[in-house]
């Protein structure tokens, strides 16, 4: 997920709450967005998405993991 307006590039990790995250996102940058136009889609790593999009590499850029 991006927002251009904040610079803030979000990274979703499956079964880390990442949904809640986007939800609070949406509510609170208009402009918040997914991002799927680039190779691998969802599954797209951090530098296929700046292959596409070189400017995000400025963003501030965060994701959550956890601990099993």
């Amino acid at each position: 997920m991006v927002s251009d307006e904040a610079r803030l590039l979000f990274v979703h990790v499956q079964k880390t709450g990442g949904q809640s995250i986007e939800h609070v996102l949406r509510a609170h940058l208009p402009d918040a967005r997914n991002v799927l136009e680039v190779r691998g889609g969802k599954h797209a790593t951090y530098a296929d998405t700046l292959q596409h999009h070189p400017h995000w590499a400025d963003y501030w850029s965060f994701g959550f993991v956890r601990n099993p």
